[in-house]
């Protein structure tokens, strides 16, 4: 083990790596950290794009878990990325209804315009 260190140490650093065996440690690097403002742009787009109230409340529960402990803000931005696939899936299927609707000309006369032939 220690002659795994010491490779993985560079050389003429003066920097020492020690090794305690008997329990393991795990820290937060900042590559762990949630990027609560990446959903929140996502919120965004779907709350522009696709459907404005899930976009909307994924944006609120994005925005809420920006100063929350690391479970908490995990569990957010779960909850926000859940709702964001939701709009999108919801948005899908009313323009697949409507649209299967319209092209087998049952929704014709309800729309306010005459349907050309």
């Amino acid at each position: 083990m220690d002659e795994y260190i010491q490779e993985m140490t560079p050389s003429g650093s003066g920097k020492k790596a020690s090794v305690n065996t008997d329990s393991v440690e795990v820290m937060l690097l900042d590559d762990d950290k949630i990027d609560a403002e990446g959903h929140m742009l996502l919120s965004c787009l779907v709350m522009w794009c696709c459907n404005i109230c899930f976009g909307l409340m994924a944006f609120f529960v994005a925005n809420s878990s920006r100063h929350k402990s690391y479970e908490k803000m995990r569990r957010l931005i779960k909850i926000s990325r859940y709702l964001n696939v939701v709009g999108v899936l919801v948005t899908c299927i009313i323009l697949s209804v409507f649209l299967a609707l319209y092209f087998t000309h049952n929704l014709g006369n309800y729309l306010p315009y005459k349907r050309v032939e």
